[in-house]
């Protein structure tokens, strides 16, 4: 008897997670197509995984085998040669499984940027619909809302069928910030609680909530536990693009072959780090690379790996005055349990939430002492030539006082920047004493690293640089930040909750010392700086010969259908947590490939 003809699907998706999963269920909307996903990780039902479902416990996933792939980095030359853990969601959903869940904005301007660039379709204008499918935004209570102060949030703004505190907002009007709008209209300065991804029940609302409805579509294949080796792809003729017929995937030691049927597609939304990884692997990438590691070379592409973007932070810790709760408090295992029965009972209390604390700030704000003539001229001192489209017009935004610097955040614990190649990468401290701590992200990091196999075997972790303060301008932005935050520090009503030392200045937490001029800051930066999980850019959507790996609508160059659709495409940076612009980038992809099809 003959065997059967193996299925073929219409799309194989490389990826189950923040991007590849939502656009598996979008995707399977149309009864017509057959959508696999192959995922290297498990799935870990919330009902069954507390350490996905509460909120609370985020960052307990850092460093478990089961739900992170614990990548690391080449020591950081300017970061005292330190070693960075990378945490990256290793299940169904991806790294949103294991984030702090915050749901921020990038600025009208950051996708504008996109399309200078060359990528008609990603404006602004363009991918707000998306972001407002890709959400459903349920309000405070009116109790919690005072408790929380402003929260710039406008309801007509936000999506309402998607899947997915109080002296901070006093803060900021005692700085003289900007009041802040939601970011949704575009651009948001100043200080603010903002919204998280945790539903009504109290859990953390991530990619798989746009799979769980649609998971019984007859249409739609999850495979888990399908790590990807390579694309598979037939003769190429000379001068002509090259197709991909299927992936070849190992799954319970067994090496699979799955292909794609006429016309259909390979999408690879395996992550800025895996997705270059994989295009590397199958042979797309810089030929001598390939060659080093004994792999054909399919299409020549060098940008594949190149222009790694990452937001870096640098965080201040003070010591608060006795009484004052902190989520240190936490660590205890009498109050763990108490805070534990009350999320049982309630679905509610301090667990159920992460860090809403934030907000973004200019460099006119950070560089108080400089007027806006001066902060040209010394930003042109730091960098005066053009280094390149991308960085010129990031450049512009610097010097723009309607355009953000940096994220700010707050969080009711200390920082000991000492751990940050432990699991939990430096999230605590062993000090006594109780600490608060404001951090600084950059919104549009200069400095540019790389990553690229080690091998031609696909269990070996690539090589990361992300090249961590390779670049002035980053240093000298985050150095303003940690010199304006003594400032802040000084500043009812954050002063009044800090322990004061005989002098009456404020206590920082040990290995810390409160910088008194911008140099002395500079080198509290390069010792205390660390990620702050958002790698973009390694499969930019760029035109080739800028080094670009995807065009406009997503598919690599010299393939005739294989795409990418994940935060790799990124071509700059934006600024803020990047969850919602990926799912954004998801529904747009899901659109765009519907309407083709």
């Amino acid at each position: 008897m003959p065997s059967p003809t193996p299925k073929k699907y219409s799309f194989i998706i490389i990826g189950g997670g923040t991007a590849g999963l939502p656009l598996s269920a979008l995707l399977s909307a149309n009864p017509h197509l057959s959508i696999l996903v192959l995922e290297a990780g498990a799935h870990h039902p919330t009902p069954t995984s507390p350490l996905v479902a509460i909120p609370g416990l985020y960052g307990h996933c850092f460093g478990q085998p089961t739900h992170d792939w614990s990548f690391t980095t080449v020591p950081q030359r300017a970061l005292h040669h330190t070693v960075h853990r990378w945490p990256r969601g290793k299940m169904l959903g991806g790294s949103s499984g294991i984030n702090l869940m915050m749901h921020s904005q990038c600025s009208a301007r950051d996708l504008d940027n996109w399309v200078a660039l060359g990528n008609p379709g990603w404006a602004y204008a363009d991918l707000l619909p998306y972001f407002q499918r890709a959400e459903t935004y349920t309000a405070p209570s009116e109790g919690l809302a005072q408790k929380l102060g402003y929260v710039p949030v406008d309801a007509g703004l936000r999506g309402g069928e998607g899947p997915v505190r109080g002296m901070w907002p006093v803060l900021g009007e005692a700085m003289g910030y900007p009041s802040p709008r939601d970011c949704r209209e575009g651009t948001s300065l100043g200080l603010f609680n903002q919204p998280l991804g945790v539903g009504a029940d109290g859990r953390r609302s991530y990619a798989v909530g746009y799979w769980e409805p649609v998971r019984e579509r007859g249409n739609l294949e999850v495979r888990t536990g399908a790590l990807v080796e390579k694309i598979l792809f037939g003769k190429r003729k000379d001068g002509e693009a090259v197709t991909a017929t299927g992936v070849q995937y190992v799954c319970d030691g067994e090496r699979i072959t799955v292909q794609v049927e006429e016309g259909g597609e390979v999408i690879v939304s395996a992550g800025a780090v895996q997705s270059p990884q994989i295009l590397e692997l199958s042979g797309l990438g810089n030929k001598e690379m390939l060659e080093k590691y004994g792999i054909e070379l399919v299409v020549e592409l060098s940008g594949v790996g190149e222009n790694l973007r990452d937001h870096v932070v640098a965080p201040f810790s003070w010591e608060v005055k006795d009484g004052v709760p902190t989520s240190e408090a936490a660590a205890k295992p009498e109050v763990f349990a108490q805070l534990m029965e009350l999320y049982k009972k309630t679905n509610g209390g301090p667990l159920a939430n992460t860090v809403t604390t934030t907000g973004f700030l200019p460099y006119h704000s950070l560089a108080t002492t400089l007027s806006t003539t001066d902060i040209e001229e010394h930003i042109n001192e730091i960098c005066p030539a053009s280094m390149s489209p991308l960085d010129d017009l990031a450049k512009l935004q610097l010097i723009d006082e309607n355009e953000a610097a940096v994220q700010v955040l707050f969080v009711s614990k200390g920082v000991d920047t000492a751990k940050m190649n432990t699991p939990r990468t430096g999230w605590g401290h062993n000090f006594p004493g109780a600490y608060g701590t404001i951090l600084a992200a950059t919104t549009r990091t200069f400095s540019r690293g790389s990553i690229h196999i080690m091998s031609a075997d696909p269990t070996e972790h690539p090589e990361i640089d992300p090249a961590y303060l390779s670049h002035p301008l980053d240093v000298d932005i985050l150095a303003q930040a940690i010199l304006h935050f003594q400032e802040m520090a000084r500043t009812d009503p954050l002063s009044g909750f800090l322990k004061k030392d005989a002098d009456g200045a404020n206590i920082p937490i040990p290995g810390m010392t409160a910088p008194k001029n911008l140099e002395e800051a500079k080198q509290h930066v390069h010792k205390h700086a660390f990620t702050e999980y958002h790698p973009i850019g390694t499969c930019s959507m760029l035109p080739k010969e800028s080094g670009g790996v995807v065009d406009s609508d997503l598919k690599v160059y010299g393939t005739t259908n294989v795409r990418v659709c994940d935060a790799s495409i990124f071509p700059m940076h934006v600024q803020g947590n990047i969850q919602s612009l990926v799912y954004a980038v998801a529904e747009k992809t899901a659109d765009f490939l519907q309407r083709k099809k």
